[in-house]
């Protein structure tokens, strides 16, 4: 994005939940204020219209027999319509399937170099590798704090990844500085 920056976060929990976000920044795309243009930028300053815009990435996250791997996709600040219509989608893991866009697809959106749909076929994935396609995204009206830059705090937006029923208990008991009382134990001598 030429005018964006984006900040990264994966957080992983001792409970063996990741969280995956990112926050945008950097400075807004304006012009300048005239009415017919208020329908799709909004006013920031005197004279001045921001663009009303969407952030968004699509974040491809898969589990093969050697566990969850997470691999972290382009970020599109003009949502192309497909990644952003499904907030998951779970396909066949496929090598010939490295990411759902392309920066190529900017220059021919109708003909994309890589298009999303193809790689929801119906296709069944009962004992297959998987892939979860997760958009994430945010709608960002400008505003006039957005001047001279963006702040990140509430411009951003992620998901989390918990486990279910894959430990037996609670991981992060096993935590070097956890503590843990058994049934007979005076917790009150610690």
């Amino acid at each position: 994005m030429l005018n964006s920056d984006y900040v990264w976060d994966m957080v992983f929990y001792p409970s063996g939940a990741i969280e995956d976000k990112f926050h945008a920044t950097g400075y807004i795309s304006s012009a300048f204020l005239f009415v017919a243009a208020q329908r799709r930028r909004n006013q920031v300053g005197e004279h001045t219209l921001g663009t009303i815009h969407t952030h968004s990435a699509h974040y491809k996250d898969w589990r093969t027999g050697s566990g969850l791997r997470t691999w972290l996709l382009s970020p599109r600040r003009y949502p192309e319509a497909l990644s952003t219509r499904y907030q998951l989608a779970v396909t066949q893991r496929k090598e010939t399937e490295p990411s759902s866009s392309s920066v190529f697809n900017q220059n021919d959106p109708w003909t994309p170099t890589v298009d999303f749909a193809d790689f929801i076929n119906n296709e069944t994935i009962a004992g297959k590798d998987l892939v979860a396609w997760v958009t994430a995204a945010f709608l960002h009206i400008p505003h006039a704090e957005d001047i001279p830059n963006t702040v990140t705090v509430g411009n951003g937006v992620g998901f989390f990844l918990r486990p279910y029923n894959f430990f037996d208990l609670d991981p992060s008991i096993n935590s070097a500085d956890s503590i843990y009382f058994q049934k007979d134990q005076d917790a009150g001598s610690y």
